[in-house]
């Protein structure tokens, strides 16, 4: 489906937490520009656990993973990214592209919390992002972000509560393939 590699052997993860503060975070990423007018296509892969998937009245959260110009929000301004929104009244899986004003999602069903699922993002220049989760197309958007530095990568963010909220990564991935430089 890619031509991002598929990562290390499976033999170990990393895992992060948000702590115990209200606001606490944790991200693994790089500050990528990100250039839909200049690159061809541009591919992000990463095998990850969704943990912490049950609504909690207390202990809001996000979890990302993608292109975002706000590297852990829920709503970036321009994105090209999976968020899971756990929070007071429900839990859910996005696919999520931004480009300005202009928003699109699609409501995704959520892999099972004991297991590692593999989450890739492909933006096909200007004309369309493909979003896969354990090698299968889930969602094709066309609102792809048109300008902006972006950042990529994986991470979880509180919103209220103490309670620590952790992120399990096996491995992560991007490239951009460009038509010309």
């Amino acid at each position: 489906v890619s031509n991002v590699a598929p990562g290390p052997p499976y033999t170990g993860y990393q895992q992060y937490s948000t702590g115990t503060v209200t606001n606490g975070q944790a991200y693994v990423g790089t500050n990528a520009v990100f250039c839909a007018e200049s690159a061809q296509t541009i591919y992000a892969k990463a095998r990850a656990r969704l943990f912490h998937q049950t609504v909690d009245a207390v202990n809001a959260h996000i979890w990302v993973f993608g292109f975002s110009d706000n590297y852990i929000s829920a709503t970036p301004t321009y994105s090209a990214c999976f968020i899971l929104n756990v929070n007071v009244i429900s839990t859910t899986l996005i696919a999520y592209s931004r480009n300005g004003g202009v928003a699109e999602t699609t409501s995704l069903t959520i892999p099972a919390s004991a297991n590692f699922a593999t989450f890739e993002v492909i933006v096909n220049g200007t004309t369309n992002i493909v979003y896969y989760i354990d090698g299968v197309a889930v969602a094709t958007h066309t609102t792809v972000p048109s300008s902006g530095s972006m950042v990529f990568g994986h991470g979880v963010k509180k919103f209220s509560g103490t309670t620590a909220r952790t992120a399990y990564l096996d491995f992560i991935a991007y490239k951009q393939v460009y038509t010309s430089r």
